[in-house]
């Protein structure tokens, strides 16, 4: 199995950080160390054991911890699954992988400023009804 970065998904680098951006759920993440490599790896097709691989040999600890940024980004839809073809990226140095993920503006940024707006215009959003 492969994943690739979904194309719904925003990202910008800055100072060895990357801040992603999932507009279709508004969920926002920051991303440094080993998760930074991990996401840059994901710009292409890429297997599964070649992003496991991407470290070299790693501690059961760190192993782990490499499976559960995989296994994050899978769940909130960052990545989506590829038939390939598939790259195999770049060994790179490990550092502890840390993503946080944020939610505090997920109605700001899925707001649809053509449809969502009030009669009254912006600011003024038209109240969602929850769903049944």
């Amino acid at each position: 199995m492969g994943w690739v970065a979904n194309p719904a998904v925003t990202a910008d680098k800055f100072e060895g950080e990357i801040v992603l951006i999932h507009v279709q759920s508004g969920l926002y993440f920051s991303l440094r160390g080993a998760a930074v490599s991990l996401w840059e790896a994901l710009a292409t097709p890429v297997e599964q054991s070649a992003l496991l691989a991407l470290f070299g040999t790693l501690s059961e600890n760190a192993l782990k911890r490499v499976e559960e940024v995989l296994a994050l980004f899978e769940a909130k839809g960052l990545v989506l699954e590829s038939s390939g073809p598939f790259s195999v990226p770049a060994g790179v140095s490990f550092e502890l992988p840390v993503v946080e993920s944020y939610d505090d503006l997920a109605d700001l940024i899925t707001l649809d400023p053509i449809h969502d707006v009030s009669a009254e215009g912006w600011p003024n959003v038209v109240e969602r009804s929850a769903p049944t």
